[in-house]
């Protein structure tokens, strides 16, 4: 992992942007990043009423709320953020935000998902999922930041390391031990082993289930020797998302880190059902 010396924060002057801010703030006071605030105006809504209204009028509107936008923009968590650069484009959220970040070569993107009900899993229409998708960098992340705590109740020492054993697994480790390493913290390995939940199947199918825990051990093992890593090894049973969630609160977790790729199909689940935020790698 490469040092985190840049931070992106898109900011919707939300609630949950108010939350994502203490952690933010806690990021940046650990790494001594550099913090973009960064916030996109979409002008389609302007565009769609040209007709109604005339070019002129809506450009004149438009303006206006530019304008006031930017100058909302400056004064947002000023207090908090003194120093951070603060930037405003036009366009689509997810797809500048994504630009930005990759232009001036940001380590970090730090922005609340709002989490909203049991069929986001399967959409990509959210500015957070597609950012998780099309991201260069590692993106931070978490539900209900709404209701964050203080500042100086954010700990980043526990560090749960989600591995699937796909090809992300050793860059999703790496990151973990690495940000662990720079900032004092422990990182523990978790993989979720299939549960066999049918019946008999469940009676029968146990020696099976054994041999997967057994080759997840030994594959977990593989992936140690290659980063260098003495984490402990937690192996648990089920649906990945609700597995990931209860060892990390068992865990007193402070951050999860999860791969992209090959993890894509689970990764959202994870983050939606997450107690803590989560470092998508």
């Amino acid at each position: 992992m490469r040092a985190i010396e840049r931070i992106l924060f898109p900011v919707d002057f939300s609630p949950n942007s108010d939350g994502a801010a203490h952690y933010v703030k806690a990021m940046a006071d650990a790494t001594q990043a550099e913090v973009t605030i960064f916030h996109a105006i979409n002008s389609a809504d302007y565009l769609f009423t040209a007709g109604e209204l005339g070019g002129y009028v809506v450009n004149d509107f438009y303006q206006i709320h530019l304008n006031d936008t930017k100058k909302k923009l400056g004064d947002y968590l000023r207090p908090e953020f003194p120093n951070a650069n603060r930037e405003t484009c036009e366009g689509e959220a997810a797809s500048r935000i994504v630009a930005f970040a990759k232009s001036h070569d940001i380590d970090l993107i730090m922005l609340p998902t709002h989490g909203l009900g049991p069929f986001r899993r399967f959409l990509i229409g959210s500015i957070t999922a597609k950012v998780l998708h099309d991201a260069h960098c590692p993106v931070w992340t978490g539900v209900h930041m709404e209701a964050a705590p203080p500042r100086e109740n954010i700990k980043l020492d526990r560090i749960l390391c989600c591995v699937d054993l796909g090809p992300q697994a050793d860059a999703t480790l790496r990151w973990a031990e690495d940000f662990a390493a720079a900032h004092g913290g422990k990182v523990t390995i978790v993989h979720a082993v299939p549960a066999i939940e049918t019946r008999p199947a469940k009676y029968f199918d146990t020696e099976f289930h054994a041999e997967l825990q057994r080759q997840a051990r030994l594959e977990i093992e593989k992936l140690r020797y290659r980063v260098h890593s003495d984490a402990e090894v937690l192996l648990v049973d089920g649906d990945p998302a609700k597995a990931i969630r209860q060892a990390a609160v068992d865990r007193h977790a402070d951050m999860l880190v999860i791969g992209r790729g090959s993890a894509g199909r689970h990764s959202y689940n994870i983050i939606r059902n997450a107690p803590c935020p989560t470092v998508s790698v």
